[in-house]
């Protein structure tokens, strides 16, 4: 996968780059951003579909003979391309905006079911176009919001460290946690959106990839956060935005695994992600009803074994859970934004 990045860049693709004949696909931001003076003219744009089997089918079947597909936009919107791209051996190109979650960068065809993500093969992008342009903008937090992907493994090492104790190992652990370290390194940069902050933050997040790859496993970098977005798209009946919800995940279950939040709390807060229930479109009985779920949840679904399964899943343990969300930060630097 050749990344590129820069200002304006989508205007600049080239014929070499957009083997005729190309289709988009996009979320609604997305084909609006598509410029009129592409080297190649567009044969069809499409809608970016929902990711049920179905629609994804049937948008394969739309973009029937593409040599190129670019997909533009939010996740859904780049995983629908890549489906379309796999199904008909085209060329993918992805322009992320906002960057939200993983599917920016990752390879795995996707579909959902149930709010449930299945992978189904692997189809990496020949480009990603990290076009700085398109991610200024009104959706600016979403991008930071991306952070929660990074700060999800040290979920994925606890519940490995607490559901495999027998396979575990201190040196991958180490090799993974090595993310986090740096996303804290570059917090400033993130906030402000600096172009080396994006690129700082689609590096980590492909490096992310490669680490999976590497450890034969995405469940170094995948833990039970997952299992808690999953549950809530399924027991509430909604979609929720990626990143801030993953976000709001990880300090959940950070608790639920014994260790602190607040330095989490406090990073996101720094990066002014609006992890809150109220911001990401929870309220607290919602949050204690997929909370009650999840144990089963995890395994009504052959979820694999994390730190749920050595919880139990009290109502005192959820209280304190959702009343941790609203704790204060501690006065300090990162109480407050002056810059």
């Amino acid at each position: 996968m050749e990344l590129r990045c820069g200002k304006n860049l989508l205007a600049a693709l080239g014929r070499d780059e957009l083997v005729e004949p190309v289709e988009s696909v996009a979320s609604r931001p997305g084909k609006a951003a598509v410029p009129g003076a592409l080297a190649a003219s567009l044969r069809a744009a499409h809608d970016a579909p929902g990711l049920s089997r179905e629609n994804l089918a049937a948008l394969a079947e739309k973009t029937s003979g593409a040599k190129t597909i670019l997909a533009l936009g939010d996740g859904p919107a780049l995983a629908a391309g890549r489906w379309a791209a796999a199904q008909n051996h085209a060329h993918l190109i992805l322009v992320p905006f906002p960057i939200a979650d993983e599917r920016a960068v990752s390879g795995r065809v996707v579909y959902e079911e149930g709010g449930i993500e299945k992978a189904v093969g692997e189809k990496s992008a020949d480009l990603l176009l990290v076009d700085y342009s398109l991610i200024w903008g009104p959706d600016e937090h979403l991008t930071r919001a991306a952070a929660g992907e990074l700060l999800a493994v040290s979920v994925a090492v606890q519940d490995l460290r607490i559901g495999e104790p027998e396979s575990f190992s201190e040196d991958r652990a180490q090799a993974v946690l090595e993310l986090v370290d740096e996303l804290f390194d570059w917090a400033d940069d993130i906030y402000d959106l600096t172009e080396p902050g994006i690129k700082k933050l689609v590096d980590l997040l492909v490096k992310r990839e490669d680490l999976a790859a590497a450890l034969g496993s995405r469940r170094w970098i995948e833990g039970s956060e997952k299992i808690f977005c999953a549950a809530a798209a399924r027991i509430l009946g909604r979609d929720f935005p990626p990143g801030p919800l993953k976000c709001l995940a990880v300090i959940l279950l950070t608790e639920f695994q014994g260790l602190n939040s607040r330095p989490i709390k406090q990073f996101l807060h720094w990066l002014q992600v609006p992890y809150q229930p109220e911001k990401v479109g929870l309220n607290d009985q919602e949050i204690s009803r997929v909370l009650a779920a999840l144990p089963d949840f995890a395994k009504e679904h052959d979820f694999p074994r994390t730190s749920l399964d050595a919880l139990e899943m009290s109502d005192r343990l959820i209280e304190r859970a959702v009343r941790g969300l609203r704790d204060p930060l501690i006065k300090n630097s990162f109480q407050k934004r002056s810059d």
